[in-house]
């Protein structure tokens, strides 16, 4: 814990200016809060003064909490509370790249598979340090893949997530956060879900239970498509590394299937998570050179300039970025770069906005916790906060839970029509 403590006040964007008193005081708040649902009553669980002196605030707070500890019976208990300090420490940054990763176990997956779960992927998600605050409802089934649990139960693309196991996703419009939870199940956990589902194209409500178990190895993402006379379609599905290249010998290809240089070129980043800001830059260069398109900056103030790959060769071709709820963080800041360096059109809906910063990686001594945590947050080209807020559309075309059923896509038919005209 108290590595933790130190690594987030020397590590953390905010770490270098908080007032320590925050971070622990929401540390025991959040044992309090593991104690009580765990029904451990410890009457000497209460935070002693604290002076704002990093130092001694740390003696105090560990006076009082190791005893705590070393009081409850057993060490399953211990560690419950520990991490739910830790996590509490890192909710109080309100930095949504600020992450606290804790294994138990880590079994290997049998071969041939590589992941555990459903087989679907929801319209919306809780924000990589678990808030859910900015979903919006109704989420929907974005896409359900091929012999997968969720397939085979018969849940289908496009259908509108209504409850899980009788529970609304949402009550008033505000996300009811434990149900999101069951959408995570890791291996090797099997609990069946009962899914109440809305289905677009009939209206009718459906129960439908699946038990969560091993996914197929995906294939590699459509290569694009060309979608009209010299107009290219691409998915970029992800900034991690190899990312952009994915996208951009997809476009090759399809220049060569043309046979002339392409008039135009769509990117689909709309469930695009996001990645690394080297391939931003890297698939940013096949439309500008020379240009910054973001800067990563501290808490005071001192910013680096992230600046475009010149050595990606440049396509000359019009660009319309399709974006949505979907694109995060390095996705984000390409979107926001599109936008102010003039380089294209974005059209579908308002991105996620979950973007502060790129994270480094801390691992305790515990061998069990990593922290994740940017020192830097980003701006946009001409010095914008897009972090809590995401980048609009200029021309709003948001998929629909009945486009999506369907097959249509209404976002593609408009930015065929901006590159044709």
């Amino acid at each position: 814990m108290e590595q933790a403590y130190r690594c987030f006040l020397a590590h953390s964007y905010a770490g270098p200016v908080i007032d320590d008193r925050v971070p622990l005081a929401a540390a025991f708040g959040a044992a309090a809060r593991e104690l009580r649902e765990r029904g451990v009553n410890e009457p000497g669980a209460v935070l002693p003064p604290l002076t704002g002196d990093r130092d001694r605030d740390w003696t105090a707070f560990a006076r009082r909490f190791g005893p705590l500890l070393d009081a409850l019976p057993d060490r399953t208990v211990r560690s419950a509370v520990a991490v739910a300090a830790i996590r509490g420490m890192a909710a109080s940054l309100h930095d949504d790249h600020v992450v606290v990763v804790h294994r138990t176990s880590n079994p290997t997956h049998p071969p041939g598979h590589y992941n555990w779960g459903f087989g679907f992927r929801p319209s919306e998600l809780p924000e990589p340090n678990g808030d859910t605050s900015k979903l919006t409802d109704p989420p929907y089934l974005s896409d359900v893949g091929k012999d997968t649990p969720a397939s085979r139960a018969g849940l289908r693309t496009g259908d509108v997530l209504l409850a899980l196991n009788g529970v609304p996703m949402f009550t008033n419009g505000i996300a009811n956060a434990g149900q999101w939870k069951f959408l995570d199940q890791g291996y090797p956990q099997a609990t069946p879900v009962r899914f109440t589902v809305r289905r677009p194209t009939t209206g009718k409500d459906l129960n439908v239970t699946v038990k969560p178990g091993l996914l197929p190895i995906v294939a590699p993402p459509a290569q694009g498509r060309l979608v009209a006379d010299g107009i290219a379609e691409v998915p970029v599905t992800t900034f991690q590394p190899g990312g952009a290249q994915q996208a951009l010998t997809a476009i090759a290809a399809l220049t060569a299937k043309y046979g002339h240089p392409l008039k135009g070129v769509i990117l689909d980043l709309r469930d695009n998570a996001g990645g690394m800001d080297t391939e931003v830059s890297k698939l940013l260069g096949a439309f500008v050179h020379g240009k910054t398109y973001s800067s990563f900056c501290d808490v005071r103030g001192a910013c680096r300039p992230q600046r475009t790959d010149d050595s990606t060769p440049l396509l000359n071709a019009k660009l319309v970025a399709l974006i949505g709820n979907g694109c995060a963080s390095a996705c984000d800041a390409f979107a926001m770069a599109v936008k102010d360096l003039r380089l294209g059109t974005l059209v579908g809906d308002r991105t996620r906005g979950v973007a502060s910063g790129g994270a480094d990686a801390y691992s305790l001594d515990d061998n069990a916790t990593t922290l994740m945590m940017p020192a830097t947050h980003a701006l946009g080209a001409n010095g914008e906060i897009f972090d809590g807020i995401g980048v609009p559309a200029d021309y709003r075309q948001p998929l629909t839970p009945l486009d999506v059923a369907t097959g249509k896509d209404p976002a593609v038919a408009k930015a065929v029509t901006l590159l044709t005209h």
